[in-house]
């Protein structure tokens, strides 16, 4: 079943001088890699963008094949990852405080980068409910980089993550059982170190000491673990003279050994050493909870012999090198351990760190779809032309004869073709005429009542509310018998209306008795009455209600 769902997957892990890739089956977490390689990048004009789209295009004209899944890792300097201790909210409120903190402690975070969380744990501190998030924020400009570049390669990645969450994918690929580990990928121009707890990536650090600065610091000083050794040991030949040879003179010949084998250290060794241990200590501090179980090593580093044994001689902990294996026993691991990040950027399944957006693959699928339609239609128009040149011949060919049978018609028959002119000419004046009348109506009652108001409303009396309203049987037979009417009153609408009177407070009531009066004596309505009247000395307003029926 495996086999059938299999698909071939290239990917890819673009560092900073180097690209590693694998050509591989996969079947959702399984992979058989067929093929893999490191190509170097070519940086000495300093174009690295440039050297990365050559060897992109390489791999396209050698490797990649139609209908490979390709994914990419990748690692850039302005990536941010880092921990942020938040109160627990809900989702909106959440990610508004994230938000809130990348604005104020990020100084290069802008609105258009993308920032990414994950919930680490939750935890209570002083009796108050937080949560522990793992923040990647990267910026805008680098993703649209790296997607352009593999535009203009002419690879369409399924997936573009940071190296980071192909670490996650390798680590968990890679060991069965999770504990508190640190992680340590010695690449050819930097280090990261990365802690795990329970399978999560809760730490990482990032420093610029690589393979190439090692190798070359090695070549000169020789080996670096050799000469570290022999400074941690005593010096027995010293102590089996003891008994001929006075005690200064001892001190006098060690001190002088000591430092004959210091100036043969291998100082970028040591450097190393003490940017893991300073990492390891900020991830300890506070967090004892997590001891640190095991600590592995990957990455072009290893190839170094004096690397894995330095570093595992000097940590207090339990050292193992970690690197996939693509070949039989008998095949060296260290070679393969520089495709640690490239295996990840395979494995990784997840779409939550996935910076190809679904625009991004919308568009493409549009391009690849626009290119089949033109080479449809190039293909389409001769054959279209040439139909159209058959079909003209026939239908210029049957136009001839319709004409010619029109004019033997209307030889034989005028009078049935007078007939029929007249008789299209009066069907194109009634339509003519339902055109011109339809837009002539009746003048609904709400309109009339606005006009009304429209022209005879006086200048002091404003309206500041109306409210027009159809009165059912129920409502009228009521309002009949309460204000005793006589049975020919038979209301339909009911107007509401609400004003003031804004001329002279102190003539408001003469005003509104003068108004109501007028009303009346229009008879525009079948009747009118005042439903109650407000004022306001303090702020001489004076607002009154008025009640009619049609």
């Amino acid at each position: 079943m495996k086999k059938i769902e299999a698909k071939n997957c290239l990917s890819i892990d673009v560092g900073t001088d180097q690209i590693e890739y694998l050509l591989s089956r996969q079947a959702r977490n399984c992979m058989q890699v067929r093929k893999w390689e490191i190509i170097k990048l070519d940086n000495e004009e300093g174009d690295r963008y440039l050297s990365i789209e050559l060897a992109l295009k390489y791999i396209k004209s050698k490797i990649y094949r139609p209908g490979t899944l390709v994914k990419v890792s990748f690692f850039s300097p302005d990536i941010n990852i880092r921990q942020v201790v938040v109160p627990k909210l809900k989702q909106a409120d959440l990610e508004n405080s994230i938000l809130y903190k990348n604005k104020t402690e990020l100084t290069n975070f802008t609105e258009d980068a993308v920032w990414k969380y994950e919930v680490l744990e939750t935890f209570k501190e002083n009796n108050l409910e937080k949560v522990r998030l793992l923040v990647t924020v990267i910026p805008a400009d680098v993703i649209d980089i790296y997607l352009s570049i593999f535009k203009r390669s002419g690879l369409k990645p399924d997936s573009l993550i940071p190296r980071p969450f192909a670490y996650i994918s390798a680590y968990r690929k890679m060991l069965k059982d999770y504990s508190n580990d640190v992680v340590i990928d010695i690449n050819t121009d930097t280090t990261q170190v990365c802690f795990f707890v329970n399978g999560k990536l809760m730490y990482i650090r990032n420093f610029a000491i690589g393979a190439n600065n090692l190798e070359k610091t090695l070549s000169r000083s020789g080996n670096g673990e050799s000469d570290d050794s022999v400074i941690a040991l005593k010096p027995h030949d010293e102590e089996q003279q003891s008994e001929e040879t006075s005690e200064s003179n001892i001190r006098e010949r060690l001190f002088k050994k000591i430092e004959i084998l210091k100036s043969k250290r291998n100082p970028l060794l040591q450097v190393l050493l003490g940017e893991i241990l300073r990492s390891i200590e900020f991830f300890q501090d506070g967090r004892e909870k997590y001891p640190i179980q095991n600590v592995y090593l990957t990455g072009a580093g290893l190839k170094i012999d004096a690397v894995f044994p330095y570093l595992k001689n000097h940590l207090n902990y339990p050292v193992y090198r970690l690197s996939p294996r693509f070949m039989p026993e008998e095949i060296m691991v260290s070679q393969f351990v520089e495709y640690f990040a490239a295996l990840g950027a395979g494995l990784y399944q997840e779409k939550k760190m996935n910076m190809v957006s679904s625009e991004f693959k919308i568009n493409e699928l549009f391009k690849k779809l626009s290119v089949l339609l033109v080479a449809f239609f190039f293909l389409l128009v001769p054959l279209v032309g040439y139909q159209t040149h058959l079909k003209n011949t026939q239908v210029s060919n049957l136009h001839q004869q319709y004409d010619l049978l029109e004019k033997q018609y209307d030889m034989l028959n005028p009078t049935e073709r007078i007939y029929e002119q007249i008789n299209r000419q009066i069907k194109q004046i009634e339509a003519r005429k339902k055109l011109l009348v339809s837009p002539v109506k009746s003048t609904p009652e709400l309109l009339r009542v606005m006009k009304f108001f429209s022209n005879e409303v006086p200048p002091e009396i404003r309206l500041t509310s109306l409210r027009f309203n159809l009165v059912t049987t129920g409502k009228q037979q009521k309002n009949n018998k309460k204000k005793a009417t006589s049975p020919e009153n038979n209301y339909k609408y009911r107007i509401s209306m609400i004003g003031q009177v804004v001329d002279d407070y102190f003539k408001a009531d003469v005003q509104l008795i003068n108004f109501l009066n007028k009303l009346n004596d229009l008879k525009f309505f079948k009747s009118i009455s005042l439903v109650k009247k407000r004022k306001q000395a303090e702020n001489k307003l004076f607002e009154f209600e008025l009640e009619a029926f049609l």
